[in-house]
């Protein structure tokens, strides 16, 4: 798989994410091995690696054919309905074995920014593996951080833009690829309320 959504990158891309794992070099020595400059390495390597979490999540989400039984989600909420850019927020969720069975759910939480140019469609800001046993509930809880909230815009920098985040806490994507069904899970949102650059 890993192959395949490499295959799908450009060469440069390829290149930048092939020297960061494989060599494991920074992106200021990628820069000096490539001949480019830094800025556009970085550019390189949050796009390509954007593209590639993109292709291998339509290919075999994460966390898919984990468990033997069903589960359910309820309760989302956020902690505040308002946070500032150098704020912690708190998001969690009520999950319940529904089957017969005991089994193990991953649970993700993906955030989305609604009309910001250059934001993914949704991006993973955590998960946790939880075991219950048949007809076990949990309440599931996640904190939120800057990196989290921030996106990289074209410059490859983190940014925290004011607005409208929604938050999907479920046992995937909201939305998987063709023929892999519906996905348990729902949605919260809250607000930032102002903007912010962080620091590489």
């Amino acid at each position: 798989m890993l192959k395949k959504g490499m295959e799908s990158l450009g060469d440069k891309q390829k290149r930048v994410l092939e020297l960061a794992y494989s060599e494991g070099l920074l992106i200021k020595e990628i820069a000096e091995r490539m001949g480019e400059p830094v800025q556009q390495v970085r550019s390189y390597y949050y796009r390509g690696l954007k593209k590639l979490r993109e292709v291998l999540q339509q290919l075999y989400p994460f966390g898919y054919g984990l468990s033997y039984t069903t589960f359910h989600y309820d309760e989302v909420e956020a902690e505040s309905p308002k946070i500032a850019a150098d704020g912690t927020v708190s998001v969690s969720a009520h999950l319940t074995n529904t089957g017969k069975v005991a089994g193990d759910e991953v649970v993700q939480v993906y955030l989305a920014h609604p009309g910001v140019e250059g934001a993914p469609i949704r991006a993973l800001a955590g998960f946790q593996r939880v075991h219950l046993e048949a007809g076990a509930s949990k309440t599931i809880k996640f904190s939120l951080h800057d990196r989290d909230l921030s996106i990289v815009d074209s410059d490859g920098v983190h940014r925290i833009v004011p607005g409208e985040v929604k938050v999907w806490i479920g046992g995937g994507q909201p939305i998987l690829g063709p023929g892999q069904g519906s996905t348990a899970g729902a949605e919260t949102r809250f607000q930032i309320t102002s903007g912010a650059v962080l620091p590489d």
